[in-house]
């Protein structure tokens, strides 16, 4: 205006149309940490002259978006594991530029498809062979961010064990029948087992009675020494 030195007053609005003004901000700058994501925000500028208002000009409205978390990867422990381990999930380093409350989805993958859980560790969902990943999702209140997926872990062939081992006869004399029990053969992984032999007379291997669950032998002496060995085997690579 001619008569009189020019000013502007300045006021911020949510939502477009009439708005709601934000109260007690009349900078020419709006700090967005007092918004949510979705408002739509615009200023409103009214010149002056003196106390006389002039006719108000809106801006052009901005939609307030969220950004959402990230996170910068996954891992998965132990890396050698068996049926029946449990597996942990451990989520790497994660950021929310405004400083959200983050939280955390996991969830389990065997052989690349879905298996139930949703905690940090996972066990008896997998069976030998399997390859087992984590993926985990960061999100803050309004998004959620990218996933980050594990390292697989390939779960390795358990051997199988033997309850309990025991040698027996009938006379105990030296020509007499021996029997090598064996009691309580397991296979947690649930593979076919088939038991090997081995008898030793004074320690040493006799080759006439290998993978035999009885040993006899006219060759043995009052004082001899007999022991049997068994041992579990499941077809793997031992």
């Amino acid at each position: 205006p001619a008569d009189g030195e020019p000013a502007v007053m300045i006021s911020w609005y949510r939502n477009v149309g009439a708005g709601t003004q934000i109260e007690g901000q009349y900078a020419d700058t709006l700090k967005a940490e007092i918004l949510e994501p979705g408002d739509e925000v615009f200023c409103r500028v009214t010149p002056l002259n003196g106390l006389n208002p002039g006719e108000s000009v809106d801006s052009n409205p901005v939609v307030v978006v969220n950004e959402a978390p990230t996170l910068s990867g996954a891992s998965l422990t132990p890396e050698l594991a068996y049926v029946d381990s449990t597996l942990n999930c451990a989520k790497g380093v994660f950021e929310d530029t405004e400083n959200d409350l983050v939280s955390f989805e996991f969830t389990w993958l065997v052989n690349g498809m879905e298996v139930p859980g949703d905690q940090d560790s996972i066990s008896g969902m997998f069976a030998k062979d399997d390859v087992v990943q984590c993926r985990v999702t960061p999100s803050d209140a309004y998004d959620a961010g990218a996933p980050a997926f594990s390292n697989p872990v390939v779960i390795q062939n358990t051997l199988p064990s033997i309850g309990s081992l025991e040698l027996n006869s009938d006379t105990k004399s030296y020509c007499a029948e021996y029997q090598c029990e064996v009691d309580g053969v397991q296979d947690v992984d649930g593979d076919p087992k088939v038991i090997t032999y081995q008898w030793l007379v004074n320690g040493d291997l006799q080759a006439i009675a290998e993978n035999s669950p009885t040993f006899s032998s006219n060759e043995l002496a009052p004082g001899d020494t007999v022991r049997c060995r068994a041992k579990p085997w499941d077809g793997a690579i031992d």
